[in-house]
């Protein structure tokens, strides 16, 4: 996994995260590739690992999106139906899918590495 793959991560994040700006969601995967890429047991895995990857990395970008926006990232709009959650549902959601991605990687991760990039998940 390395930089130039940004794009597939960009493409997660911009899938959970219901945003559609491509150049902020850059911004947060790139730090977060870099992340997975330093955790990451051996440089050489095997290809069926990179959609576990890409996806451990997005959801690091967007639980970071979500401490960065607060309860802007805690709405979304489906239709004529505007959905809302409090900023901690918010945090506490992105908390899940990142422990939930971090758990399908975690056979291609060093033990932990990425959890002490956030200071762990409480």
């Amino acid at each position: 996994m390395t930089l130039k793959d940004c794009k597939n991560t960009v493409n997660w994040f911009l899938y959970i995260s219901g945003t559609s700006d491509a150049e902020e969601a850059l911004k947060l995967c790139a730090p977060a590739v870099e992340t997975v890429e330093r955790s990451l047991l051996s440089k050489n895995f095997q290809v069926e690992a990179i959609p576990a990857l890409y996806c451990a990395a997005a959801s690091l970008a967007y639980y970071r999106y979500c401490l960065l926006r607060g309860s802007d990232a805690a709405s979304f709009n489906a239709g004529e139906v505007s959905v809302r959650f409090s900023e901690k549902d918010s945090v506490d959601n992105a908390k899940e899918l990142l422990s939930s991605a971090l758990s399908d990687a975690s056979v291609y991760l060093k033990n932990g590495a990425v959890l002490k990039s956030v200071g762990g998940l409480k």
